[in-house]
């Protein structure tokens, strides 16, 4: 099992009110699993910044672990 990510920037079509002002666009990586070199699944790292329990400074840098290591399993991954 192999895995990659990109990360790409959503924009609303309209602004979107939270309880920490208006959002524009919102941050989302897309991690893309392969087994055998064929595609397996797609899935969403999605985070709304200033409001989710993940926001935090070594996001990317967690992901990135992830995506090198997920062949070691669901029960090794931090």
């Amino acid at each position: 099992m192999k895995a990659h990510y990109k990360k790409h920037i959503l924009e609303f079509k309209t602004p979107s009110g939270t309880s920490r002002g208006i959002l524009k666009t919102k941050q989302a990586w897309f991690i893309v699993l392969e087994n055998k070199g064929m595609p397996f699944g797609v899935g969403e790292c999605g985070m709304l910044r200033g409001l989710s329990i993940d926001d935090r400074p070594d996001f990317e840098q967690t992901l990135q672990w992830v995506c090198a290591n997920i062949h070691l399993g669901e029960a090794t991954v931090v």
